[in-house]
């Protein structure tokens, strides 16, 4: 969560407001995500998100506390929700197995439907918008070939720099081709096509 961002559940497990609370949240991000797909970043502003969402602008702000904050996780949302913020094994021959399941998972994300109708507006808007594009990159792939580096630094005992570099690759690999042509509109995705790419990006990954 963005430290702009405030935190409406302040009530006990299982408190139906809790419920409603994550559901106005999703229903903001449906709205942004619809406007900045159909009408593009400069008529992504909150007015627009708020009459599209059916609720106040004071509503947004108490759920994401900014515009900025509420763009961040709407990039975010690309994920559909995969946490990929650390990644862990308690055997040394998990590794391959867990960087084969981290890889499925992300890529997967990143090519369903609506993902890639949200990173094809944020291409379109990267010239009058760079901050928006800067920010997918720092926030979605950036962060998640962070944690890749930092697995494979602690796990195979490289060098920062080493594992910065095999970790852009293993990202580079898991998407390849297939994201590309999800993206052209050429395929959609397959999870068998996207395995073997996956299978290439971790060899890639762990090789001595």
């Amino acid at each position: 969560m963005s430290k702009k961002e405030p935190s409406l559940r302040g009530f006990a497990d299982g408190d139906p407001r809790n419920a409603r609370i994550d559901q106005k949240r999703r229903d903001i991000l449906a709205a942004a995500r619809g406007q900045l797909c159909e009408a593009g970043y400069e008529a992504t502003t909150v007015d627009a998100i708020a009459a599209r969402s059916g609720v106040s602008k004071m509503t947004i702000y108490r759920h994401f506390g900014s515009g900025d904050a509420l763009v961040e996780a709407l990039i975010l949302s690309l994920l559909d929700g995969f946490n990929f913020r650390s990644l862990s094994v308690s055997k040394k021959e998990d590794l391959t197995e867990t960087l084969e399941d981290f890889g499925m998972k992300f890529g997967a994300a990143l090519m369903s439907p609506a993902s890639l109708q949200l990173y094809k507006a944020i291409i379109m808007s990267s010239e009058r918008a760079p901050e928006l594009a800067k920010a997918f990159q720092d926030r979605g792939r950036a962060s998640a070939q962070k944690v890749v580096a930092d697995f494979l630094r602690t796990q195979l005992d490289l060098s920062e720099a080493a594992a910065a570099r095999r970790a852009e690759e293993f990202d580079a690999l898991v998407l390849g081709d297939l994201f590309q042509k999800c993206l052209l509109g050429l395929s959609h995705y397959d999870e068998d096509a996207h395995r073997k790419q996956v299978k290439r990006a971790v060899s890639f990954a762990v090789k001595p």
